[in-house]
């Protein structure tokens, strides 16, 4: 997974063994991103994941958007950690 939020967001509460790629670093970073597997993109609603997904898809990544973003992800219940790795708030 990787997440797009800003650092606060990040902060706060992500998907445990999220990797975080801010969006408007992600052109500079693309090259620590695995090439041999899917990227999930996630950001708090889906919007800024989805322009990630297409940045990264236009060079060569299997990518997909994940629907509904991290507001989907605490609907449904899923856990968030914090940057200590203790529980977090997803925003």
């Amino acid at each position: 997974i990787v997440d797009v939020r800003e650092q606060g967001e990040w902060d706060a509460g992500h998907a445990p063994k999220a990797k975080h790629h801010p969006l408007r670093g992600l052109p500079s970073s693309m090259g620590s991103l695995p090439d041999e597997r899917t990227l999930v993109v996630v950001c708090r609603s889906g919007n800024r994941s989805a322009r990630a997904a297409k940045m990264l898809a236009k060079s060569g990544f299997d990518v997909v958007n994940l629907a509904g973003g991290m507001s989907a992800w605490r609907t449904a219940g899923l856990p968030g950690v914090n940057k200590r790795g203790k529980k977090g708030t997803i925003r």
